[in-house]
């Protein structure tokens, strides 16, 4: 029975948190680990201290006030709409499974957990890079619990630099949504991103440590709706094989724009077929692998 559902983000903070004293307390426990020892995914104290940082479902909202999980403002968004398209007919027998959402943003805002969650009794990590992102997420109705932390697929706890956007609102909503969900880690930033954006360094904690912190041993689904989606995908599947497959994940849904740039396709399919994974090509910026031993999937 899965017990903790979790909401990830990119750990980092603005110069006014930084100074209270619960980040003047992290900021000092991460600098005291990392120069005692280079922390493993498995290593005790960081796995309490992760604990430490998973917060509850805040249940302030009422659930009238939320968008139709069935039908959502955004439901013809057309990435959106391909990703959700294959979910809900994978998964629509499926009642209460687990999910991990890695760039979880508000909570809602292009979500391909809400429907899973709301009308299919789902629970599970919502994870969310964005402090002005995580807060709303944090004050959602989501019955999921939250983790404001930046997270890294490598076996150790990793220093990263991030870029955060930092344009103006625009007068649409949805255009202002979307500026608040370019937080990426440096190396995947364009010049584009630096010109516009604020770099910020975050501690980044290991996905594996996530899990084993919140007791998952198994995950439905697995959604990296964030730039260089490939590349944490590849490192995940290889590292978990290397241990033995503590964890067991029937579907990943990733998102990269430069996949097709930078990684021959039928390299990709090769090296996803060696780990027990098909992938389908969803739209221009995401891409679904589901487990051979679970699904067989007629693509359409």
């Amino acid at each position: 029975m899965f017990s903790i559902s979790v909401t990830v983000s990119l750990k980092f903070r603005s110069d006014s948190e930084a100074e209270s004293s619960g980040g003047r307390r992290e900021a000092a426990w991460c600098a005291r680990m990392r120069l005692r020892q280079l922390l493993t995914w498995d290593n005790p104290r960081l796995l309490k201290h992760l604990r430490s940082l998973i917060q509850p479902p805040s249940h302030s909202h009422v659930l009238s006030s939320t968008p139709d999980p069935q039908h959502p403002p955004w439901a013809e968004t057309p990435s959106y709409k391909s990703i959700e398209y294959y979910i809900r007919t994978i998964f629509k027998d499926k009642k209460e499974g687990v999910f991990v959402e890695v760039g979880a943003q508000d909570g809602y805002w292009l979500s391909n957990t809400w429907w899973l969650e709301a009308t299919m009794g789902w629970r599970g990590m919502l994870v969310e890079a964005d402090p002005d992102n995580y807060l709303e997420l944090k004050a959602s109705a989501r019955s999921s619990h939250v983790l404001h932390a930046c997270l890294t697929t490598s076996p150790h706890l990793t220093a990263e630099r991030l870029v955060r956007h930092k344009l103006p609102p625009d007068d649409s909503v949805d255009t202002y949504k979307m500026q608040r969900s370019q937080t990426k880690l440096f190396r995947y930033a364009t010049h584009t991103d630096l010109y516009y954006g604020e770099v910020v360094n975050a501690t980044c904690y290991p996905l594996l440590s996530l899990f084993k912190a919140a007791s998952l041993h198994k995950v439905d689904l697995l959604l990296f709706d964030l730039s260089g989606g490939y590349e944490m995908t590849y490192e995940f599947l290889a590292l978990n094989k290397a241990l033995g497959y503590p964890i067991k994940v029937k579907v990943i849904v990733y998102q990269d724009k430069e996949a097709t740039q930078f990684y021959d396709t039928e390299a990709v399919r090769k090296n996803l077929l060696q780990h027990g994974y098909t992938q389908v090509t969803l739209n221009s910026l995401h891409y679904m692998i589901y487990n051979n031993t679970e699904f067989t999937l007629k693509v359409v």
